[in-house]
Parts: C-alpha cells; sequence; structure tokens
C-alpha cells in the first residue's frame, strides 16, 4: 500500500507539471519588458498579427485600452506602461514604445537607440531621415526613415524627439515606432 506522504507529493508534481503546461500554451513567449524594437515589431509581437497571435508570441500580459471605430490601442500591462501597438481592422500595425513616467532604458531598437537619445544619436545610427514632421504637442518633431531592407514597402521607423526641459539644450528620443503607414504617423493613437 502507497504512503500517504508519497501520494501527496506525486499529486503535488503533477499539478504543478500541469500549470508549467497550460502556462506554455498561454502565451510563454519573452517578455516584452527587454525585447528591441525592429523593422518588424517589438521582439515577439509583430506587425501583421492580430491579438490572439501577440497574446500567445509573449508572455507579457497585453489588454485592449482604447477602442474608436476599427481603432484599437494594445498596452502591456506591467512595469513599463510606455509599451502599446496601434491595431486596425484587429491587426497590429504599429509598435510603440514610449517615455512615461516609468521611463524604460531597457527597450533598444535592433540597432540600440533608446529613450532619451540625443537626436544626434538617432542620425549618427540611422542617417538622415527622409521625412521630419513638427510634432505641436511636444514642440519637437518626428523622424521618420524607411527600414532596410525594403521588403514591406510601407513600414517605418518614427522617432520623435523632443526638448526634455529644465535647462537641457537640444531634442532627445521621447518615443520609438515602427509600423505601417498611415498608422505610423497617427500621432494620438485612436483618437
Amino acid at each position: 500500500m502507497p504512503r500517504p506522504r508519497h501520494i501527496a507529493l506525486t499529486a503535488a508534481v503533477a499539478a504543478a507539471a500541469a500549470l508549467v503546461a497550460a502556462g506554455s500554451a498561454a502565451g510563454a513567449g519573452p517578455k516584452l519588458d527587454t525585447a528591441r524594437l525592429g523593422p518588424d515589431g517589438l521582439g515577439p509581437v509583430k506587425i501583421g498579427m492580430t491579438l490572439d497571435q501577440a497574446r500567445a508570441a509573449t508572455s507579457s500580459r497585453l489588454r485592449v485600452t482604447q477602442r474608436n471605430g476599427t481603432c484599437a490601442v494594445l498596452e502591456q500591462v506591467g512595469r513599463y506602461d510606455g509599451v502599446y501597438f496601434l491595431m486596425t481592422d484587429d491587426v497590429i500595425r504599429t509598435a510603440t514604445i514610449s517615455s512615461t513616467t516609468s521611463v524604460n532604458f531597457y527597450n533598444l531598437t535592433t540597432k540600440g537607440l533608446r529613450l532619451v537619445a540625443s537626436q544626434k544619436r538617432v542620425r549618427q545610427l540611422y542617417g538622415k531621415p527622409f521625412f521630419v514632421a513638427p510634432d505641436a504637442d511636444s514642440g519637437g518633431r518626428t523622424l521618420l526613415y524607411r527600414p532596410k531592407p525594403k521588403k514591406a514597402p510601407a513600414r517605418r521607423y518614427a522617432f520623435t524627439v523632443a526638448p526634455l526641459g529644465g535647462g537641457i539644450i537640444g531634442q532627445y528620443v521621447t518615443e520609438m515606432t515602427v509600423g505601417e503607414l498611415p498608422e505610423v504617423r497617427f500621432s494620438e493613437a485612436c483618437s
């Protein structure tokens, strides 16, 4: 006859194994806290994914925070609140990292650019932008680049640079976005 202690231990191991298996089926991919922003999206969450595909690709919690017709904002819930995706027709069109009260210095672009980098650093890594648009909200500007290789002709990087204030001279990255036209130019998300 098996000992009760042995049965309890075996049941606990089986329950833990079931939890691990359930976790890997429901989005056990990498977290977005340290993901890199590249021409195809942010880490495991790619431009063109649906909401369900994005949730399955990452272990970070994602929630829809804003809807306006066919437009929706999908935000990461967690340590950094400046990571979000813009969706139209339930498909991810942009991935953005922006500076908020919890500035995220861990997310970089695939070339090593991070939030609060200088405009000079953006130009060192990405060259001359093909288009510069004024950003009325921040008093800065948005620098647009075409990612290379050009396998997605409507894909763009948008880096918003603005003064930091407090007597600091120059303009610094406050937001980094990659996505499709025209959504990559939506400065107010779905508003």
